[in-house]
Parts: structure tokens; sequence; C-alpha cells
């Protein structure tokens, strides 16, 4: 294969993984901290509170809660 080619590879590699990572973490943080006290990880600097957005940035996109 040539150079870009495999560049171009890894990046969509890496794309996959990033996005199957961040939605395992949506799933986990779902089934673990809704509806819970928050998590404190480092008391006073790093606690896990769940939370939801309704839209992205500004408040746009809140017909299509699925998309974030």
């Amino acid at each position: 294969m040539s150079p870009p080619r495999v560049r171009t590879l890894v990046l969509y590699a890496c794309a996959v993984v990033v996005y199957a990572l961040d939605r395992a973490t949506k799933v986990w943080a779902e089934a673990s901290l809704a509806g819970e006290a928050p998590i404190e990880v480092i008391p006073g600097v790093l606690s896990f509170t769940y939370t939801t957005n309704s839209g992205g940035a500004f408040g746009l996109g809140r017909s299509a809660p699925w998309l974030f």
C-alpha cells in the first residue's frame, strides 16, 4: 500500500476507535450515574456527575438529541 493510503486507513481506524470509546463511556455513565449521587474520584478535585444536554452548542439541535 502507498503511504497516503496507509495514513488514511490509520486515520479512519482511529476515528472508529474514538467513536466507540465515546459511545461506551456514555452508555456506562447513563447506566452507572443516572439518578445516583455523584461519584467522587479524587475528593474535592474530580467527581463524576450525570447530566444531560438537550441540544448541541448554543442550544442548536434540540430536535435531534440522538445526534448528540
